[in-house]
């Protein structure tokens, strides 16, 4: 990997281990199944769950909203919307209806009858609007609509940088929005890995550019494809697929991994050039058969989404409700001494007939124990230092997960 990646990652700083797995049922909270779009406003930092019928929003104060036709107008079975956000103003496309303004729980149509659109992406207070067929980009500002770019069926902007692509082998850029400069690049150049890509994201801090994909990333900057991250310049990378990105506050990469069928498999984060912090099903609630999106707020919360649960990797600042939402089923697991280095004493009050698994941080287990009371005592003092999770599954299936740390 080439120095300026190098620098770029470890100019960041990352405290891993404050963190820890808080899972929400759905069915308890919202309605939604994010089937279409699992997103994030940084404005309010709200998360947005868009469902084909519905939308669920959850503020920073954990209230849950559901809409549904009553406030946003008639809705298709088929994959129909998509939001967006500016400074001032909620916006969403709906296919063959066209482009709303969502603002104080109402919606207002701005600009109709859009077919077969592909996606909708803001940059300060522009809005794009990717079209399918015929296949280019519009531009919405001010009230005003115009014609972006020929051949553009995936864009992303930030300040004066735009850049485009059609999601396999090429990708593009031009600045200051105009679309008669623009300049394609990658066709051939050895930093770009040519294939189908599944997700493209700035960093929060830099104008460099990544493109997730089937064979990895890569990473352009200053208009040129500089550097790539893949299994054979990175190590413990789960995959070479990359399904999604985030950046995390301190620009630290987080991604989602997919195996041969690009269904999700892990989520992993990039320290230097080592892949840690990976979270598999087996170390986190985390159902990734059914993975859905992953989203980074404001206030540092990550935030993954599966079929049935919305999970969140806390830390020090996330909202308080979170911390409060699985106290009681957290207190039920009580684990002694922590950190430990000879013996860990494992209670809970359901502890017969379930049983424990402890998991390393690699997502491997390394015990797994169906205890016959409701105290069992493990023997660590030739287990390697470190953080491990234990994981209580109870008769009904259901898990709670804890952390230890191991110190000699």
């Amino acid at each position: 990997m080439k120095l300026f990646s190098i620098l770029l990652f470890l100019s960041g700083t990352f405290i891993s281990f404050a963190q820890s797995w808080t899972s929400i049922p759905k069915s308890n909270y919202f309605s939604a199944s994010p089937r279409e779009q699992f997103t994030h406003s940084p404005y309010s930092n709200t998360l947005w769950c868009v469902g084909v019928n519905n939308v669920a929003t959850i503020t920073e104060g954990g209230i849950f909203t559901n809409y549904t036709i009553n406030e946003l107008g008639p809705l298709s079975s088929n994959i129909d919307q998509r939001f967006a956000f500016t400074s001032t103003d909620i916006f969403y496309i709906r296919n063959g209806y066209g482009l709303y303004s969502f603002n104080n729980e109402l919606s207002t149509s701005l600009y109709p009858n859009f077919n077969d659109f592909k996606g909708i992406s803001t940059n300060l207070d522009t809005v794009y609007i990717v079209l399918n067929s015929p296949n280019f980009t519009k531009k919405y500002i001010n009230g005003m609509v115009t014609d972006f770019g020929q051949l553009h069926p995936v864009i992303l902007a930030k300040d004066t940088f735009y850049y485009f692509s059609n999601g396999t082998s090429y990708v593009g850029y031009n600045v200051n929005g105009n679309p008669g400069n623009s300049v394609y690049l990658s066709f051939n150049d050895p930093d770009f890995l040519q294939g189908l890509f599944h997700d493209i994201k700035y960093t929060r801090r830099t104008d460099s550019l990544f493109v997730g994909g089937n064979k990895g990333i890569s990473i352009a900057y200053n208009y040129d494809f500089i550097d790539t991250l893949t299994p054979n310049n990175t190590t413990n990378m789960p995959s070479s697929r990359v399904l999604e990105m985030e950046f995390d506050l301190d620009d630290n990469l987080w991604a989602v991994f997919g195996d041969a069928n690009n269904d999700g498999i892990a989520l992993a984060r990039l320290d230097g050039t080592n892949w840690s912090d990976i979270y598999t099903s087996a170390n986190s609630p985390i159902d990734f058969s059914s993975f859905i999106g992953i989203e980074i707020d404001t206030l540092g919360t990550i935030w993954v989404v599966d079929e049935n649960n919305l999970h969140a990797l806390t830390n020090a600042n996330s909202p308080a409700w979170l911390g409060n939402l699985e106290l009681s089923k957290a207190e039920e697991l009580l684990l002694s001494p922590n950190p430990v280095s000879d013996e860990l004493n494992i209670q809970h009050k359901n502890l017969l007939h379930s049983k424990i698994e402890i998991i390393d941080m690699k997502g491997q287990i390394v015990l797994e124990e169906s205890p016959n009371s409701s105290t069992i005592i493990i023997d660590v003092r030739k287990w390697k230092e470190g953080f491990y999770i234990v994981r209580f599954i109870s008769e009904d299936g259901e898990a709670v997960n804890a952390k230890i740390q191991i110190k000699h």
